[in-house]
Parts: C-alpha cells; sequence; structure tokens
C-alpha cells in the first residue's frame, strides 16, 4: 500500500508541475500586447488549447486526489492533503475563468475556441439570503425523498466536493436507524457510492414509502369532540398523505373506498352527518369527500372567527363603569343636564371590598363556594387566599444556596419506546424515564402520546391531589399502553399510562459527572441517563408498575447516594455535593469550578480569543523582548504542568470556552514586571455569569490592620503562586482554554490550543476557591494546635498572610509552622 500511495503521490505532482506550466505560459499570453490580427489569432489559438489542457489535467487530478484519501489513513494527513488539493484546484480555476473573461471581452469570428453549453442567466440578488440549513434523516421512509432532494441539491450535485467530502456530509446528517445503516462504511470515495445505494435500496423504495404512507393513515388519531382544531387536524394529515400517494402514482381509485372508511371512522358523529347531508348519491369518491370535509370545515371556522370578534366588542362588561343610584325612580323624568348623580357610587365586592362585582372575584376558594374565605369550613386552605386589591404578583419561592451546593440526583433513564403492536415498522423513539414511587399512578405525556399515534384503550377519571393542597380535583385521563425497551440491551417490559399534557418541569441541578467522579464505585458504572441532550420528563414510572423495573440490585456510594439497577440499566438516587470541598489528590488540592444550578450555554468564544491573540501578539512584536518574557511564562507553566495542550478527542458542544489574554506591564515591580491576565468576563454570557461567586470568606480588613499594630514584631508574606497551586477537576478544563502560538520566532507562527490544570486569577471564584482548599488543609491539623490555625486564618487577606508576636522567637515558629 505504501509503494501504491508513493506512486499516486509521484504522478499527481507531475500533472501538478505540467499543469503549473501551463499556467505560467497562459498567463504571459493575457499579460502580452497583441498589436496584429495575425498574432491575435495565434494567440487565441493557443488559449483555447491551453484551457482544454486545463481542464484535462483538472479532472486527472482530482482522479487522485480521490484515490490518495482513500490509502491515507491518519486524519490530520487526509484533511491537509484536503486542504493543499483545494489550494491547487483553485489555482486552475482561476487561470480558466481568466481564460474564459479573455474570450468574453475580445470576440472575434475567427476565434474558434470551444463554446460551452449556455448556462442559466444570473440574477441579481439584493437581499441576503439566510443560512442554508440541511434537514436531518432519521429514517423515516416518508421523508426520504424530501430529504435526498435537499441533500443531492445541495451536496451530491456539487462539482467542487469530492466524494470524500461528500460522504462526511451525508454522515453528519444521518442519525437514527439511517446512522446505523451506514455505521460500519469507513470514509472512503467507493463507500460513499455504497451508502447512496444502501439508503436509496432501504429507504427510497416505492413500496416501502406507499405502505408508510397507508400506515400513517390508518394510524391517525380518531377523535370524538366537535373541536375544529382536531378535525383540522385530520384533515390536514389526510390530504398530506393522499397528495404524497398521488405522487407516487398511485391512483386515488385504487385505495378510495378504503380510504373514506377510513376517514370517517375518525371523526365525531356530528360531522359525519353534516358531511353525509352533503355527499352525492350511490358511490363515494375520496376526491368528493375531501371536497366536502373541506367545505365544511371552512364553515366552522368562519363561524368561529366571527365569535371571537364579536367577544371582543361585548360593551357589557368591562368598557362603561357600572353605577348604582339611589334616586334612579325620582329622577326617571329628570333632564340630562339637570341630572347630577351626587349619590352614585361604584360597586364594591362583597367578599374582598375591590372595585369590581361580586361574581368577578379573584379571591381563590378551593372548595367552589360562593362565600368568602373567612367563613369557610376548610380552615386549611387560609393560604389560598389572594387579594384581589394588590397589583403585586407573589413570585414562587426558590432557595439558591451560595458555594456548596446540594444535588439531589432523581432515578432517570432513557429508553426505547414504541406502542406494543408487533408492526415491523412501528415508530419508536428514545425518552426520557423518572420513577417515582411515592406517585399510585404511572403517566406519559401527550406529546410522546402523539408522536408513536398511541391509541386510547378506555377514558377514567382520577382524583390528582397536588403537594400543598388538600382538595382533590377530578380530571379525565385517557389510558394508552406502551412497550419500554432498554437502549443496550433486550430487556423489555409493557405498561399502562395515563396521557398528561406535562409531567413536570425541565429537572435541574442533575450532576451524574460529580457522582462518578466523587465515588470510585459508581465510576463504572454504566448509567442509563447521561442528562446531555435535555432534561425533559416524558414518562413517569408510578408505584403501579415501579417494582416491575427495579431488580432489587442495590450499590451504596454513602448513607445519601444510592445506585439502583432497573431493567434499563442503572439509576442514582441521592444527594450529590457540587461545590463538595476541595479533595486532595496526593500532590495538591482540585476542585470544580461552582457552577450555577440554571446556567446559560457558554459560546466557545473561539474567533474572538484569536482576534485578541492577534492584536496581543502585534503589540508585544514591537518590543521583542517582551514578546520572548510572554512566551517564556507559557513555556514554564506547560512544564510545571500548570497547563496543558489540548487532548486530541474533540468535546462536547457547549463544553468548551477559550479566554482571551493580554500583557499587563508593571515596570515599578521589583520581581515580576509582567503579568499574563485572563478575561472570564468577555463575550455574552460570560463565563463569570454562569460561575457561583461564592461566600466572602475573608477576615475583615480593618481587623487585621488593628492586629498588625499591636504586637512589637510583625511579618508580611504571601502564598507563592497560591491560585495556580490549586488544580481544576478534569471535567472542567475545556472552559479554561486559551490560544497561543507553537513557536513565536517564526514569521508566520501556527496558532495552538492550551487549557488551564489549575485556577486562574480572572475568575470570579477564584478567591472563594483558594479559600476553601486552604481552610480544608488547615482544619486538619485543628485538634492538635488549634490556636495556630485560627491565627493564621484570621490574618489571612486572599494569598497575603501575617504574622506577628512580641518576640522573634515567636514570629519564627509562626512562620515555620506555616511554611
Amino acid at each position: 500500500m505504501d509503494m501504491q500511495l508513493k506512486s499516486m503521490k509521484k504522478s499527481r505532482r507531475m500533472h501538478k508541475m505540467y499543469a503549473s506550466k501551463i499556467i505560467e505560459e497562459t498567463n504571459i499570453l493575457l499579460d502580452k500586447e497583441l498589436e496584429s490580427s495575425e498574432n491575435r489569432e495565434d494567440v487565441e489559438t493557443d488559449l483555447n488549447t491551453n484551457l482544454e489542457l486545463l481542464n484535462i489535467k483538472m479532472k486527472v487530478i482530482e482522479n487522485l486526489n480521490d484515490k490518495i484519501s482513500e490509502l491515507l489513513e491518519d486524519d490530520d494527513e487526509i484533511c491537509t492533503d484536503m486542504n493543499e488539493s483545494g489550494d491547487f484546484q483553485k489555482y486552475i480555476l482561476k487561470t480558466t475563468i481568466r481564460i474564459e473573461k479573455y474570450f468574453k471581452q475580445n470576440p472575434n469570428e475567427s476565434s474558434f475556441h470551444i463554446e460551452k453549453p449556455a448556462s442559466k442567466p444570473k440574477y441579481s440578488i439584493s437581499a441576503k439570503l439566510p443560512k442554508l440549513t440541511l434537514p436531518k434523516y432519521s429514517g423515516d421512509p416518508m421523508t426520504f425523498q424530501s430529504f435526498w432532494d435537499s441533500f443531492d441539491s445541495a451536496i451530491h450535485s456539487n462539482q467542487v466536493l469530492n466524494d470524500i467530502s461528500k460522504f462526511n456530509y451525508l454522515k453528519s446528517l444521518l442519525e437514527g436507524n439511517a446512522s446505523l445503516s451506514t455505521q460500519g462504511l469507513a470514509i472512503t470515495g467507493e463507500n460513499y457510492r455504497t451508502a447512496i445505494k444502501i439508503l436509496k435500496e432501504r429507504f427510497g423504495d416505492e413500496q416501502v414509502i406507499i405502505s408508510a404512507h397507508m400506515d400513517a393513515l390508518l394510524n391517525i388519531q380518531p377523535t370524538q369532540s366537535n373541536k375544529v382544531s382536531e378535525i383540522r387536524t385530520i384533515f390536514d394529515l389526510v390530504e398530506i398523505h393522499t397528495k404524497n400517494l398521488e405522487l407516487l402514482n398511485v391512483n386515488s381509485e385504487d385505495f378510495g373506498p378504503v380510504l373514506v372508511s377510513v376517514i370517517m371512522s375518525k371523526l365525531p358523529k356530528d360531522f359525519k352527518l353534516d358531511i353525509t347531508r352533503k355527499m352525492p348519491l350511490g358511490k363515494w369518491k375520496i376526491i368528493d369527500l375531501m371536497n366536502c370535509f373541506r367545505e365544511e370545515l371552512i364553515v366552522r371556522e368562519r363561524c368561529i372567527s366571527m365569535e371571537k370578534g364579536m367577544s371582543n366588542l361585548d360593551i357589557n362588561q368591562d368598557h362603561f363603569p357600572k353605577y348604582i343610584s339611589t334616586m334612579h325612580s325620582q329622577q326617571k323624568h329628570v333632564k340630562p343636564r339637570e341630572w347630577q348623580p351626587k349619590s352614585v357610587k361604584l360597586i364594591s365586592c362583597s367578599f374582598c371590598k375591590g372595585k369590581h362585582p361580586s361574581n368577578r372575584c379573584n379571591v381563590v376558594i378551593d372548595c367552589n363556594g360562593k362565600h368568602h374565605i373567612s367563613i369557610c369550613d376548610k380552615k386549611n386552605n387560609a393560604g389560598a387566599y389572594v387579594n384581589s386589591n394588590s397589583d403585586k404578583t407573589i413570585p414562587d419561592t426558590s432557595v439558591n444556596v451560595v458555594g456548596c451546593q446540594d444535588n439531589i440526583l432523581l432515578q432517570t433513564a432513557k429508553a426505547e419506546i414504541s406502542d406494543t403492536s408487533n408492526s415491523i415498522k412501528k415508530t419508536k423513539i428514545v425518552a426520557r424515564v423518572l420513577f417515582v414511587n411515592c406517585s399510585q399512578k404511572s403517566f406519559v405525556t401527550s406529546d410522546v402520546r402523539k408522536k408513536l399515534n398511541l391509541k386510547t384503550i378506555r377514558n377514567k377519571i382520577l382524583n390528582i391531589k397536588v403537594f400543598g393542597e388538600s382538595c382533590e380535583k377530578p380530571r379525565k385521563f385517557d389510558f394508552v399502553s406502551i412497550k419500554i425497551k432498554n437502549i443496550q440491551t433486550n430487556h423489555y417490559s409493557t405498561f399502562e399510562a395515563y396521557v398528561t399534557p406535562i409531567i413536570c418541569s425541565p429537572i435541574i441541578n442533575q450532576r451524574i459527572d460529580l457522582a462518578k467522579l466523587q465515588h470510585t464505585e459508581l465510576a463504572n458504572i454504566p448509567i442509563a441517563d447521561d442528562l446531555k441532550d435535555g432534561k425533559e420528563i416524558d414518562i413517569l414510572i408510578g408505584a403501579n408498575y415501579y417494582w416491575n423495573f427495579v431488580t432489587g440490585q442495590l450499590i451504596r456510594a454513602n448513607q445519601s447516594l444510592t445506585a439502583v439497577n432497573t431493567i434499563l440499566g442503572w439509576t442514582l438516587n441521592g444527594n450529590v455535593k457540587s461545590i463538595n470541598s476541595a479533595s486532595f489528590n496526593g500532590k495538591r488540592y482540585s476542585v470544580p469550578l461552582p457552577w450555577k444550578q440554571e446556567r446559560k450555554q457558554i459560546p466557545d468564544n473561539y474567533e474572538k480569543s484569536k482576534l485578541r491573540l492577534l492584536s496581543t501578539y502585534n503589540r508585544l512584536k514591537k518590543n521583542p523582548n517582551l514578546l520572548q518574557q510572554y512566551n517564556e511564562i507559557i513555556r514554564q507553566q506547560e512544564h510545571e504542568g500548570i497547563i496543558e495542550r489540548i487532548p486530541d478527542f474533540p468535546p462536547l458542544v457547549g463544553q468548551v470556552h477559550y479566554l482571551p489574554h493580554h500583557a499587563v506591564i508593571k515596570e515599578e515591580k521589583s520581581t515580576t514586571k509582567l503579568r499574563i491576565v485572563f478575561d472570564a468576563s468577555s463575550n455574552s454570557p460570560l463565563l463569570n455569569d454562569c460561575l457561583e461567586k461564592g461566600p466572602c470568606l475573608l477576615p475583615m480588613l480593618i481587623d487585621i490592620l488593628i492586629r498588625f499594630g499591636t504586637y512589637k514584631i510583625a511579618v508580611a508574606s504571601d502564598i507563592k503562586k497560591a491560585f495556580l497551586n490549586i488544580a481544576v477537576n478534569k471535567n472542567d478544563r475545556d472552559f479554561l482554554r486559551f490560544l497561543w502560538f507553537d513557536n513565536v520566532n517564526n514569521s508566520n507562527p501556527k496558532v495552538i490550543s492550551y487549557r488551564y490544570t489549575r485556577v486562574l486569577f480572572g475568575m470570579n471564584s477564584s478567591q472563594f476557591l483558594l479559600l476553601v482548599s486552604i481552610m480544608k488543609h488547615l482544619y486538619q491539623y485543628k485538634h492538635c494546635d488549634p490556636e495556630f490555625v485560627n491565627n493564621f486564618l484570621i490574618n489571612l487577606y486572599v494569598d497575603d498572610s501575617i504574622a506577628r508576636g512580641d518576640t522573634s522567637n515567636e514570629v519564627l515558629e509562626f512562620c515555620l509552622k506555616a511554611k
């Protein structure tokens, strides 16, 4: 293979050399002044010849590029080779375009250059078009043609891209079953064509698509409600699938009689009756049915629209104040100008004394009785009173403990769910399951029910009791059956659940990564839910099915955290400390970054950091000595392990942030004249916006100054590189990336990425992390020397410490202990 690769590279190099020679000759001809028509004809002949030769060489080189890329194994080599090939193709294209431009500007009947087929006229576009985003394909046969048309137009038919690049684009757009069908194929030009063939045969077969549309028509969710919105949904779905079947050359007469019965079975009785009145006698055709369906639906939608419009014109409700008069009977015949409403007063509410009628009072009474809450028998509802006179809304109360936060992990798992039918083509989706054994029933969201087209088994009324309320609220629920399967294994189960619009708000603060990092017994357990793709709950498994899923196998990490095994995989339940006190790894203390519970996704900030880097570099180049000092600091930190080069594997999206940096120069400093300062407040949202600042653990500065003057001897010192001695946990280091150069002495140095392994001074939580680490370290010695520990802490301000005493021996002893 090596010999074949060398031979191809050599061949390509020869072709490139010849193409370069033609390009040089062409440029000389185009720059040459043409004095006579004879010379001009010769030049045009040479240009035509060179144009044809360049086109031939272009095809040969492209073919060699594809073959060489297939033989290369290293990703970096492939990337470098593709960049070089693209640059040379651009070099050739510039010359061919220049030749064509010459012939357009110098038309000549004697010229016999080869005419290309007329291209489509170009229109100038004045508006800026939005960015084109290609749809992803998950394996649904009904959407394959739409996906393929988009991909073919943007990628497959693009002559500029080679097959390997097209395969990379294709891979990035496939997911689900479509991705699995091409998973084993290596990224080569030949395999690209194989992948296209596999996708077309599996998902683009006409019969498969026809069957999928027919199944979708049969599985449309029926409605017994006369709500126009639900009937409109049925109409739209029927029309979409029938139109697609017509595009596949399926005659409506072939499936019309069956489809007529299917559509009518989905509609409520009143609506079916109205359609039947309009249908002609004899055999019903699908076209006639859809026309009657459309007409009846439009009429009902218009009626609803007019009703809404009239409701906004109700003059009896809010447009005029309501008055009550005690003199109305005596003033019946008084002229308008003579009558004065002296005794007129606004109606007041008999419940809350507000300026509104009693029947419109907003006082909340859970028992639904028409009386004031003060005389309600249900005294436990006292907390439910709402003062209607107050314009202020009491916000929801939330507790946010800054610093050492608790993360309560809930039992969640991701699973593959579907309906309980035996159909091979049934829809399957991945959903998040929450195990709650304090709920008596199990629930599924209406969104999941819609995606899977789950059929209603029966309806049932449940009395719902929620937290903080003592009254039951009856609600009617649909009852459905679901099949649920472990994503990694073949373990599955079936259960029945009630359909509800929403189960709960997205869960937050599920730091599974911290649990695995802190407890070695959990490190190698495959957790059923990584919580990386959203935190919405789709299914709630209650006590009625809880023990059908739990196997009984437990791992106790500590008294407050347990791993529970289920047929869907391992789940975690219990308490995890977030800015859990610093841990000691044998050399130094290590801390996680104290993230806020609800933080925004941080941008990578790469481009802005690169611009700031180039600006800093250009400024430092003016003083080579400062540039070398700057570079030496970074090299020294890399040698000491304070920073490290970025590993090859890519991080997760949203888990990277680059910090800009610049030089701060203080000539008056006796030690460090140049310091590198990192900006954690660059861009928005800022890194500092997403970190907890932590409580202030510093003593009062005035107290330190007072104590400083009460002793005969005082020595001030600081902890050497205090912040850089505290390590940052590995899972947070990618948020502390920065850019620098491989060699600043080169005229065009390469930009490379580093990341900090230690605490940065530029973060708003740096001071808190340092003091937490120092305090934890000192507390280990509190039982043997509490006086020293106390004196050290009350005289420590960030990284500056003061030792004081009446004799030199006292101060020396204190310094030795601190060191």
